[in-house]
């Protein structure tokens, strides 16, 4: 009998340690959604998303008027697989990344005019498509 509680201690280990690893590598689901400022990841399933550095961030003020809305651009390092890549990300794009398409959906503060953002106050959302 405690060869048989053993056993089962044993397999049910084993079905734990597999699905908690399974689940830690598996593909993020469409919708999903994960914030990180810069220099810090926001993991989405598989792939995390590192925001290094701010390359543009020309979006209109709110409480300004503008002929043209702008764009924000950033840049990423995509980790994945044990590689990592370099992305260009622009607010409401989508963009590839360890085979998975995920978008920038969203950058706080917005912008105002007459006020200066510091980088470091910035937050990046991410979601997978």
């Amino acid at each position: 009998m405690s060869k048989f509680l053993a056993a089962l201690a044993l397999v049910t280990l084993s079905a734990c340690a597999s699905t908690t690893a399974d689940t830690a590598f598996a593909p993020a689901s469409a919708g999903m959604q994960a914030s990180a400022a810069l220099q810090q990841t926001a993991l989405l399933g598989h792939v995390a998303l590192t925001p290094t550095a701010l390359i543009e961030d020309s979006r209109c003020p709110v409480n300004a008027r503008c002929v043209w809305e702008g764009r924000l651009v950033l840049a990423l390092s995509a980790r994945h697989d044990g590689s990592s890549e370099p992305i260009q990300a622009t607010l409401g794009e989508p963009f590839t990344a360890g085979g998975q398409q995920f978008m920038l959906v969203a950058a706080s503060p917005e912008k105002t005019a007459g006020a200066e953002t510091a980088p470091e106050a910035y937050r990046f959302t991410f979601e997978a498509r």
